[in-house]
């Protein structure tokens, strides 16, 4: 029985490590996450080419442990959503809001905090952004730095709204 149980365990930690991935509803992005001795790191796939090979995410917080490394995986949930709207402005008369999502919520064990990561995927592009959840561990905190990494494996066209 303990034997059974130990191999239970091994299989659920081995398993937090391996790749989550989402498609593009078309199936022409695929965007993996896996971590990488704790460190959340994703992949973006376009037409079966790597554009984006392995690249770390993570925060850097003022007089607070950082969101880089040391997480676990807690859970992962995917979706997709679909609608259609008219602009009030704009060279389109109708948007196509259509995309898969990865929800994957991050666990930081030693300091009892946890991140999460949300994935979009569409079929011209990918989106994904950082969320903190409500957690008594975490209530006010200034982010120092953003540690997203972005390794571009070659001069690929980006298109973004400057800030």
């Amino acid at each position: 029985m303990k034997l059974i149980l130990s191999l239970l365990l091994t299989l659920a930690t081995t398993y937090s490590t391996f790749a989550q991935e989402v498609a593009s509803p078309s199936g022409n992005i695929q965007v993996k996450l896996h971590l990488d001795d704790g460190k959340p790191t994703y992949n973006v796939i376009f037409n079966g080419k790597t554009i984006i090979a392995d690249s770390h995410l993570g925060l850097k917080l003022d007089k607070a442990p950082d969101f880089i490394s040391n997480f676990n995986i807690k859970d992962v949930k995917y979706s997709q959503f679909s609608e259609k709207w008219q602009p009030v402005w704009g060279e389109e008369s109708e948007i196509d809001n259509t995309y898969n999502e990865m929800f994957v919520s991050l666990y930081q064990k030693d300091n009892k905090r946890s991140l999460n990561l949300r994935f979009r995927v569409y079929d011209d592009g990918v989106g994904f952004r950082y969320e903190f959840p409500e957690q008594d561990s975490l209530i006010y905190f200034t982010v120092s730095d953003e540690c997203t990494e972005f390794a571009l494996t070659a001069d690929h066209r980006a298109w973004w709204i400057s800030g």
